[in-house]
């Protein structure tokens, strides 16, 4: 089986880790900040929110919640890791009028494949990466 091709990136695409990667992991957040290629449907992200645990090797603990009006299109998901939620806003007069950004937190690190979930993002929402953040979560001591 062919590897699929790489999700796009914009041309200048960062990335950026906080926190202190010495210390045990209490968890970790992945934020991916950037602009849908076409205005998204309730049912479109639903599919998303309902598979994307599936593909990360996660348990979801609930359906998910989508919230849809003129400007905006929402939802989450609560997984037994953490969770999941993705936010899609009209941004009205840009050359890319629909911009978002999937969040991802989970206490399984190991399960959090980064180049992954870009490209499964992008195949089912098209969804293209402007800024990555992933933010290390450390316990309080």
């Amino acid at each position: 089986m062919d590897s699929p091709e790489p999700a796009p990136q914009h041309p200048r695409a960062t990335a950026v880790m906080l926190g202190r990667p010495s210390q045990a992991l209490a968890g970790v957040r992945l934020i991916l900040d950037g602009h849908f290629t076409v205005k998204l449907n309730a049912d479109q992200l639903l599919r998303f929110l309902l598979t994307l645990p599936d593909e990360m090797a996660m348990h979801r603990l609930q359906f998910p919640v989508v919230y849809e009006d003129a400007n905006q299109l929402c939802g989450f998901v609560i997984i037994a890791e953490s969770h999941i939620c993705v936010h899609q806003v009209e941004a009205k007069g840009h050359a890319n009028p629909w911009y978002g950004a999937i969040d991802i937190s989970t206490c399984r690190p190991d399960r959090l494949d980064i180049p992954h979930i870009v490209t499964y993002t992008h195949q089912q929402l098209g969804f293209v990466v402007v800024i990555r953040l992933r933010r290390i979560v450390t316990p309080l001591v």
